[in-house]
């Protein structure tokens, strides 16, 4: 028999990715400004160095569950993972402008 998860647990989902997705953002919005503004500093240059990569694979983790979680409530442009996955996408259209 297969057991269905509550709604509350798809909710709390949504809202992690959601929240992961802003957080994301954010890190890669700072990682432009401080190349932008060439802020040359050791810590920040540590920070970089440590959280990039994960952060850029937790980013296309994100992009599947965000994706997985808007085609599962039936593509509604008012939902949790619409906007993650819009947030997702900007974030890499930002990074690839900047390339």
């Amino acid at each position: 028999m297969e057991e269905k998860r509550p709604e509350n647990s798809q909710n709390q989902n949504d809202r992690l990715v959601l929240i992961s997705s802003i957080g994301t953002a954010l890190y890669f919005v700072f990682l432009i400004g401080s190349n932008h503004f060439k802020i040359d500093n050791q810590v920040i240059r540590f920070i970089i160095e440590l959280f990039t990569l994960p952060v850029f694979l937790l980013l296309v983790v994100l992009i599947l569950m965000a994706g997985y979680g808007f085609s599962r409530e039936k593509y509604k442009f008012s939902s949790r993972s619409f906007y993650s996955l819009m947030i997702l996408v900007l974030t890499i259209v930002l990074l690839i402008l900047t390339i």
